[in-house]
Protein backbone atom coordinates (compact mmCIF):
# COMPACT_ATOMS: atom_id res chain seq x y z
CA UNK A 1 0.00 0.00 0.00
CA UNK A 2 1.31 3.58 -1.28
CA UNK A 3 1.57 5.79 1.76
CA UNK A 4 1.24 8.62 -0.25
CA UNK A 5 -2.20 8.35 -2.42
CA UNK A 6 -4.29 10.24 -4.33
CA UNK A 7 -7.07 12.29 -1.99
CA UNK A 8 -10.63 10.82 -3.11
CA UNK A 9 -12.23 9.55 -0.63
CA UNK A 10 -15.81 10.41 -1.79
CA UNK A 11 -15.45 8.93 -4.99
CA UNK A 12 -16.23 11.98 -6.68
CA UNK A 13 -18.89 14.16 -6.58
CA UNK A 14 -18.80 15.00 -3.28
CA UNK A 15 -15.13 16.65 -2.75
CA UNK A 16 -15.00 20.00 -5.02
CA UNK A 17 -11.09 19.87 -4.50
CA UNK A 18 -8.96 19.32 -7.65
CA UNK A 19 -6.33 16.65 -7.57
CA UNK A 20 -4.04 16.62 -4.39
CA UNK A 21 -2.35 13.71 -2.48
CA UNK A 22 -2.63 12.63 1.13
CA UNK A 23 -0.58 11.56 3.29
CA UNK A 24 -1.25 10.10 7.29
CA UNK A 25 2.55 10.26 9.45
CA UNK A 26 0.69 8.14 12.06
CA UNK A 27 -2.29 6.25 12.22
CA UNK A 28 -5.38 7.08 13.95
CA UNK A 29 -6.15 10.31 16.08
CA UNK A 30 -5.36 10.68 20.47
CA UNK A 31 -7.76 13.80 20.13
CA UNK A 32 -10.87 11.37 20.28
CA UNK A 33 -12.89 14.12 19.12
CA UNK A 34 -16.50 13.10 19.69
CA UNK A 35 -17.76 14.04 16.19
CA UNK A 36 -15.04 12.65 14.60
CA UNK A 37 -15.77 10.46 11.51
CA UNK A 38 -12.52 7.88 11.15
CA UNK A 39 -13.67 5.42 13.61
CA UNK A 40 -15.85 4.53 11.14
CA UNK A 41 -13.09 3.20 8.79
CA UNK A 42 -9.96 2.89 10.85
CA UNK A 43 -9.51 0.35 13.81
CA UNK A 44 -8.48 1.57 17.34
CA UNK A 45 -8.47 4.86 15.75
CA UNK A 46 -8.42 6.34 18.82
CA UNK A 47 -5.33 4.63 19.64
CA UNK A 48 -2.61 6.17 18.23
CA UNK A 49 -0.08 4.40 16.13
CA UNK A 50 3.30 5.06 14.67
CA UNK A 51 3.54 3.97 10.93
CA UNK A 52 6.55 1.18 10.44
CA UNK A 53 9.45 2.31 7.94
CA UNK A 54 7.45 5.68 7.32
CA UNK A 55 10.43 7.54 6.37
CA UNK A 56 11.65 5.30 3.77
CA UNK A 57 8.12 4.43 2.31
CA UNK A 58 8.05 8.30 2.14
CA UNK A 59 11.60 8.59 0.17
CA UNK A 60 10.39 5.91 -2.21
CA UNK A 61 6.89 7.61 -2.99
CA UNK A 62 7.95 10.86 -3.17
CA UNK A 63 10.36 9.71 -6.74
CA UNK A 64 6.26 8.95 -8.70
CA UNK A 65 4.87 12.18 -7.50
CA UNK A 66 3.92 15.67 -9.67
CA UNK A 67 5.46 18.46 -8.02
CA UNK A 68 2.41 20.31 -9.47
CA UNK A 69 -0.28 18.37 -7.28
CA UNK A 70 -0.26 19.70 -3.59
CA UNK A 71 -0.18 17.67 -0.69
CA UNK A 72 -2.04 17.28 2.20
CA UNK A 73 -1.16 16.64 5.35
CA UNK A 74 -3.17 14.81 7.59
CA UNK A 75 -6.81 13.56 6.55
CA UNK A 76 -7.17 10.64 9.26
CA UNK A 77 -4.92 12.10 12.04
CA UNK A 78 -3.19 14.99 13.14
CA UNK A 79 0.55 15.26 11.94
CA UNK A 80 1.40 16.94 15.37
CA UNK A 81 0.39 14.12 18.34
CA UNK A 82 2.44 14.67 21.55
CA UNK A 83 5.18 11.94 20.43
CA UNK A 84 5.71 14.02 17.19
CA UNK A 85 7.94 16.36 20.12
CA UNK A 86 10.12 13.69 20.16
CA UNK A 87 10.18 11.32 16.63
CA UNK A 88 9.98 14.66 14.69
CA UNK A 89 8.91 12.46 11.88
CA UNK A 90 6.18 14.78 10.48
CA UNK A 91 9.54 17.16 10.70
CA UNK A 92 11.20 14.65 8.46
CA UNK A 93 8.58 14.54 6.49
CA UNK A 94 8.44 17.92 5.58
CA UNK A 95 12.10 18.05 5.01
CA UNK A 96 11.83 15.60 2.64
CA UNK A 97 8.89 17.29 0.46
CA UNK A 98 11.36 20.12 -0.10
CA UNK A 99 13.32 18.02 -2.30
CA UNK A 100 10.64 18.38 -5.00
CA UNK A 101 8.86 21.55 -4.03
CA UNK A 102 6.05 20.06 -3.33
CA UNK A 103 3.23 22.06 -1.86
CA UNK A 104 1.86 21.27 1.16
CA UNK A 105 -1.41 21.65 2.90
CA UNK A 106 -1.67 20.54 6.90
CA UNK A 107 -4.19 20.75 9.30
CA UNK A 108 -3.46 19.90 12.85
CA UNK A 109 -4.83 21.38 16.51
CA UNK A 110 -1.31 21.26 17.77
CA UNK A 111 1.19 23.85 19.01
CA UNK A 112 4.11 21.48 17.56
CA UNK A 113 3.17 22.94 14.04
CA UNK A 114 5.33 26.11 15.78
CA UNK A 115 8.28 24.27 15.73
CA UNK A 116 8.28 23.79 12.09
CA UNK A 117 8.21 27.46 10.68
CA UNK A 118 11.70 27.52 9.79
CA UNK A 119 11.13 24.79 7.14
CA UNK A 120 7.46 26.04 6.35
CA UNK A 121 8.59 29.70 5.78
CA UNK A 122 10.45 27.98 2.98
CA UNK A 123 7.87 25.85 1.28
CA UNK A 124 4.77 26.70 -0.52
CA UNK A 125 2.55 25.79 2.65
CA UNK A 126 -0.91 26.75 4.12
CA UNK A 127 -2.02 25.39 7.82
CA UNK A 128 -5.43 24.92 8.44
CA UNK A 129 -6.69 24.57 12.70
CA UNK A 130 -9.46 22.79 13.20
CA UNK A 131 -11.70 25.13 15.96
CA UNK A 132 -15.07 24.69 16.85
CA UNK A 133 -15.19 26.86 19.67
CA UNK A 134 -13.93 29.72 21.38
CA UNK A 135 -14.86 28.58 25.34
CA UNK A 136 -12.97 25.79 26.73
CA UNK A 137 -15.48 24.59 29.23
CA UNK A 138 -17.83 24.03 25.90
CA UNK A 139 -15.21 22.52 23.64
CA UNK A 140 -13.92 20.37 26.13
CA UNK A 141 -17.35 18.57 26.56
CA UNK A 142 -16.71 17.06 22.65
CA UNK A 143 -12.69 17.53 22.65
CA UNK A 144 -11.55 16.21 25.52
CA UNK A 145 -7.99 15.30 24.59
CA UNK A 146 -7.41 18.25 22.42
CA UNK A 147 -5.62 21.45 22.90
CA UNK A 148 -7.83 24.17 24.65
CA UNK A 149 -9.61 26.24 21.67
CA UNK A 150 -8.62 29.23 23.17
CA UNK A 151 -5.06 27.99 23.12
CA UNK A 152 -5.51 26.89 19.61
CA UNK A 153 -6.80 30.37 18.34
CA UNK A 154 -3.39 31.77 19.54
CA UNK A 155 -1.40 29.50 18.22
CA UNK A 156 -3.06 30.30 14.60
CA UNK A 157 -2.70 33.64 15.34
CA UNK A 158 0.78 33.52 15.65
CA UNK A 159 1.47 31.78 12.46
CA UNK A 160 -0.37 34.57 10.56
CA UNK A 161 1.95 36.97 12.26
CA UNK A 162 4.90 35.02 11.50
CA UNK A 163 4.01 35.28 7.92
CA UNK A 164 2.08 32.01 6.85
CA UNK A 165 -0.99 31.29 5.53
CA UNK A 166 -3.75 30.16 8.03
CA UNK A 167 -7.04 28.74 7.23
CA UNK A 168 -9.10 28.36 10.24
CA UNK A 169 -11.81 24.86 9.51
CA UNK A 170 -15.32 25.58 12.02
CA UNK A 171 -15.87 22.48 11.51
CA UNK A 172 -18.30 20.95 12.63
CA UNK A 173 -21.36 23.47 13.16
CA UNK A 174 -23.42 21.83 15.52
CA UNK A 175 -26.55 23.34 16.29
CA UNK A 176 -26.91 24.54 19.57
CA UNK A 177 -23.28 24.45 20.09
CA UNK A 178 -21.50 27.00 17.56
CA UNK A 179 -23.46 28.16 15.15
CA UNK A 180 -24.26 31.72 16.31
CA UNK A 181 -22.70 35.02 15.07
CA UNK A 182 -20.74 35.24 18.61
CA UNK A 183 -19.25 31.80 18.36
CA UNK A 184 -18.03 32.48 15.02
CA UNK A 185 -17.10 35.93 15.42
CA UNK A 186 -15.23 35.22 18.67
CA UNK A 187 -13.21 32.57 16.66
CA UNK A 188 -12.10 34.44 13.78
CA UNK A 189 -11.28 37.70 15.55
CA UNK A 190 -9.07 36.08 18.23
CA UNK A 191 -6.96 35.03 14.67
CA UNK A 192 -7.34 38.49 13.16
CA UNK A 193 -6.18 37.97 9.98
CA UNK A 194 -7.40 34.38 8.18
CA UNK A 195 -6.03 33.81 4.61
CA UNK A 196 -9.48 31.41 4.63
CA UNK A 197 -12.12 30.24 6.56
CA UNK A 198 -13.91 27.26 5.87
CA UNK A 199 -17.31 25.90 7.14
CA UNK A 200 -19.03 22.25 7.06
CA UNK A 201 -21.97 21.20 8.97
CA UNK A 202 -21.88 18.12 11.84
CA UNK A 203 -22.96 15.00 9.53
CA UNK A 204 -24.02 11.88 11.52
CA UNK A 205 -22.18 8.43 11.04
CA UNK A 206 -23.56 5.58 13.28
CA UNK A 207 -20.87 5.84 15.66
CA UNK A 208 -20.19 9.54 16.50
CA UNK A 209 -23.74 10.41 16.96
CA UNK A 210 -23.82 7.66 19.19
CA UNK A 211 -21.09 9.47 20.98
CA UNK A 212 -22.96 13.30 20.19
CA UNK A 213 -26.03 12.19 21.07
CA UNK A 214 -24.96 11.17 24.52
CA UNK A 215 -22.98 14.58 25.05
CA UNK A 216 -26.06 16.55 23.56
CA UNK A 217 -29.42 14.80 23.10
CA UNK A 218 -30.86 17.79 21.23
CA UNK A 219 -29.29 16.50 18.50
CA UNK A 220 -31.45 13.65 18.27
CA UNK A 221 -34.84 15.89 17.72
CA UNK A 222 -33.30 17.69 14.77
CA UNK A 223 -34.34 17.07 11.58
CA UNK A 224 -32.09 14.98 9.30
CA UNK A 225 -32.16 13.53 5.80
CA UNK A 226 -33.48 10.22 5.26
CA UNK A 227 -31.50 9.55 2.39
CA UNK A 228 -27.91 8.92 3.43
CA UNK A 229 -25.12 10.63 1.39
CA UNK A 230 -22.05 8.86 1.01
CA UNK A 231 -22.65 7.15 4.49
CA UNK A 232 -23.42 10.06 5.86
CA UNK A 233 -27.04 11.34 7.14
CA UNK A 234 -26.85 15.21 6.80
CA UNK A 235 -29.05 17.41 8.98
CA UNK A 236 -31.99 18.99 6.55
CA UNK A 237 -31.35 21.59 3.68
CA UNK A 238 -32.91 23.83 5.38
CA UNK A 239 -30.84 23.70 9.16
CA UNK A 240 -27.83 24.06 6.86
CA UNK A 241 -28.76 26.79 3.97
CA UNK A 242 -29.21 28.97 7.31
CA UNK A 243 -26.55 27.57 9.20
CA UNK A 244 -24.26 28.26 6.19
CA UNK A 245 -25.71 31.62 5.42
CA UNK A 246 -25.35 33.31 8.82
CA UNK A 247 -21.51 32.02 8.80
CA UNK A 248 -20.43 32.71 6.08
CA UNK A 249 -21.72 36.48 6.58
CA UNK A 250 -19.62 36.73 10.13
CA UNK A 251 -17.14 35.17 8.05
CA UNK A 252 -16.71 37.76 4.97
CA UNK A 253 -15.87 40.29 7.86
CA UNK A 254 -12.69 38.88 7.96
CA UNK A 255 -11.52 37.28 4.67
CA UNK A 256 -12.95 37.39 1.06
CA UNK A 257 -11.63 33.33 1.00
CA UNK A 258 -14.42 31.47 2.04
CA UNK A 259 -15.46 27.48 1.58
CA UNK A 260 -17.80 24.77 2.24
CA UNK A 261 -16.49 21.40 2.93
CA UNK A 262 -19.11 18.67 1.50
CA UNK A 263 -22.66 20.51 1.56
CA UNK A 264 -23.62 20.44 -2.38
CA UNK A 265 -25.25 24.12 -1.48
CA UNK A 266 -23.50 26.66 -4.05
CA UNK A 267 -23.69 30.38 -2.44
CA UNK A 268 -22.42 33.45 -4.12
CA UNK A 269 -18.95 34.59 -4.18
CA UNK A 270 -17.61 31.28 -2.26
CA UNK A 271 -15.37 28.98 -3.32
CA UNK A 272 -15.37 25.34 -4.69
CA UNK A 273 -12.66 24.07 -2.85
CA UNK A 274 -12.55 23.68 0.95
CA UNK A 275 -8.74 23.11 0.70
CA UNK A 276 -6.70 26.61 0.50
CA UNK A 277 -3.38 25.15 -0.48
CA UNK A 278 -5.57 25.50 -4.24
CA UNK A 279 -6.03 29.14 -3.40
CA UNK A 280 -2.36 29.76 -2.03
CA UNK A 281 -1.28 28.69 -6.06
CA UNK A 282 -3.57 30.70 -7.93
CA UNK A 283 -2.96 33.63 -5.65
CA UNK A 284 1.17 32.94 -6.21
CA UNK A 285 -0.25 32.75 -10.43
CA UNK A 286 -2.01 35.65 -10.67
CA UNK A 287 1.24 37.61 -8.88
CA UNK A 288 3.19 36.25 -11.94
CA UNK A 289 0.68 37.44 -14.43
CA UNK A 290 0.84 40.43 -12.83
CA UNK A 291 4.54 40.78 -12.98
CA UNK A 292 4.21 39.95 -17.00
CA UNK A 293 6.60 36.26 -15.98
CA UNK A 294 5.60 33.36 -17.86
CA UNK A 295 2.15 32.05 -16.23
CA UNK A 296 2.12 28.43 -16.12
CA UNK A 297 -1.17 26.77 -15.91
CA UNK A 298 -0.74 24.35 -13.40
CA UNK A 299 -3.96 22.33 -13.66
Amino acid sequence: MNTISFFDPFKKGLCGCKSKYTLNPYTGCAHKCAYCYITSYIKNAFNLRVKEDILNRVERNIQRLNNNIPLNIASSSDPYPPVEKKLEITRSILKILTKRNIKVSIITKSPLVLRDTDILNNMEAVVSFTITHFNDNISKLYEPFALPCSLIIKIAGVLVDKGIPVCIRIDPLIPGINTSEKVIYNILEGVKNPFMVVFSTYKRKTDNFRRMGNIFPHLRKLKWEERKIRGYRYLVREIREEVLERAIEVAREFTDKIALCREGIKKEKVLTSCDPIFELIKNKNLKLEGKNEKFIKIF
